[in-house]
């Protein structure tokens, strides 16, 4: 049975390492290309991947998991913890936004409707806020956190200072959506 369970253990680490992977260059890509952090980071390369992203996500997580290492730390562990704390302050973040879409904008289109509506958004952000605070019950993973905490905080900083007077107007992401938007109203006079 401890073979089974570590075994689980084991591929829900690698799933989640997976993940974080390979969504980490498309956000910088986009957040860079957006304006929120230097756009140099959004440059692509001649086959149009978005490679100093990646490399910058790379070296990051390379540079994470060597001062771990260093601190005599679990790598593994602390690593997950670090992507499990990120992860539920993104999962409060969008169910609060869910909140306040369905309060101030109800009548937007939406493709898709949660069948736990407002209520499944509440108890989902009162368990996030609870799964982000047992994030620090171990004291082993605790600094890992605290320099994402940092980190964030860092970033919150540089927003409110520096990125928030350099935004891209109409991103592609944004003109795409006003495209898509005129189509669908194009479609429906004709």
């Amino acid at each position: 049975m401890t073979v089974i369970l570590t075994l689980l253990t084991l591929f829900g680490l690698v799933a989640s390492f997976h993940t974080t992977i390979y969504s980490y260059g498309r956000a910088l890509f986009s957040l860079s290309r957006a304006g929120y952090i230097p756009r140099w980071i959004s440059i692509t390369s001649k086959a149009h991947t978005p490679a100093i992203a990646i490399i910058l996500g790379a070296f990051v997580g390379l540079a994470c998991t060597a001062t771990i290492q260093f601190a005599g730390k679990t790598i593994g562990a602390t690593l997950l913890n670090m992507t499990v704390f990120g992860a539920v302050i993104s999962y409060i973040m969008v169910m609060i936004s869910y909140i306040k879409l369905k309060l101030t904008h109800s009548e937007l289109p939406r493709p898709y409707q949660s069948p736990l509506g407002i209520g499944g958004a509440v108890v989902g952000t009162i368990l996030s806020i609870i799964a982000l605070f047992a994030c620090f019950c171990n004291p082993e993973y605790r600094p890992g956190v605290w320099g994402i905490l940092l980190f964030f905080g860092f970033m919150i900083l540089y927003f409110l200072l520096y990125s928030r007077k350099k935004l891209v107007a109409k991103a592609p992401e944004e003109e795409n959506m006003l495209l898509a938007r005129a189509l669908r109203e194009l479609e429906g006079h004709s």
